[in-house]
Order: C-alpha cells, then structure tokens, then sequence
C-alpha cells in the first residue's frame, strides 16, 4: 500500500495535472501498474505488457523458487502465504480498474514462457464500462509492444 500512498502523494501536488497521470509496465512492473490503477482511480491511463499475476505460482512467477526451498521452511512459507495471494492477485482487483487500459501480450522475448490464456482472462476481467483495448503482438518484443501501445494511444 505504500505505493498507492507514493502515487496519492504526487497527484495530489497542486502543480500535478491528475487527469495525465499514467501507469505503464512490462511484466512485473505492469502488474504493480494495474494494482495501483485499481487502488488509485485517478490515474486515467494504463499501458501494460504481460502484466505478471500470482496466480501463476504453479508455472511462471517467482514463487516456485520460494515454494521449493527445504522442506519445512517451504511448507511454512506456503501456509502463511496462501492466504495472502487473493488480495494481490491482478484477477481479483481487476474489476475494479476505471481507467483507461492497454494491454498486450507479445511473443518475441523466448526466455519468457508466458500463457496467452492469462492475459485473455485478465482482459475480461476488467470492467465492460472502461475503455479497453487489447493487442496481440506475437512478433514483438516487450519493449516493442510497449512503444507500439503508447504510439497508439497517442493518436
């Protein structure tokens, strides 16, 4: 909650225009970016890539690395951290995002093995009354895709 707190701090300076205000990521930074877009309802533009999520403890995120230390000391962490996942999953606070989202899946970056199902799900997740747009850049790198949706959305 701290960088809700941070973001709140900066619109809330009298020189910030909050109506420009954006968040944009690739991949962890643009799971942060999404979380902070539905906890702070005045950033108005969000533009993510492979937003991660931690539903993806099983096959993608970080999490196997800590679930697979020793034994005991993996149980342990396992059973305090479950609990906690639903309250950052990006799935769960999805609905709650109002501003404006662009979102992409890209393809080109092979070290990263990322389900084109969890960015579908993740999309149609989010509100029906936001403006929403989704890309599918198999061809692109992240950063690519990246500078492709801020093209865009400058038009």
């Amino acid at each position: 909650l701290g960088a809700v707190r941070g973001v709140r701090w900066v619109i809330d300076r009298p020189y910030v225009d909050a109506s420009r205000v954006e968040a944009e990521g690739i991949r962890q930074e643009a799971g942060l970016g999404l979380w902070l877009m539905a906890f702070e309802p005045r950033i108005g533009t969000g533009t993510f890539v492979n937003p991660s999520h931690l539903l993806q403890t099983e096959s993608y995120a970080t999490w196997p690395k800590l679930l697979a230390g020793p034994g005991r000391e993996a149980e342990r962490f396992k059973a305090r951290a479950r609990p906690h996942v639903p309250y950052f999953e990006t799935l769960n606070f999805a609905p709650r995002i109002r501003g404006r989202i662009r979102l992409a899946r890209s393809g080109k970056d092979e070290d990263w093995q990322y389900s084109d199902e969890s960015v579908f799900s993740l999309f149609r997740r989010l509100p029906e009354t936001t403006d929403k747009k989704l890309y599918v850049c198999p061809k692109m790198t992240d950063q690519e895709a990246l500078d492709h949706l801020k093209r865009e959305g400058d038009r």
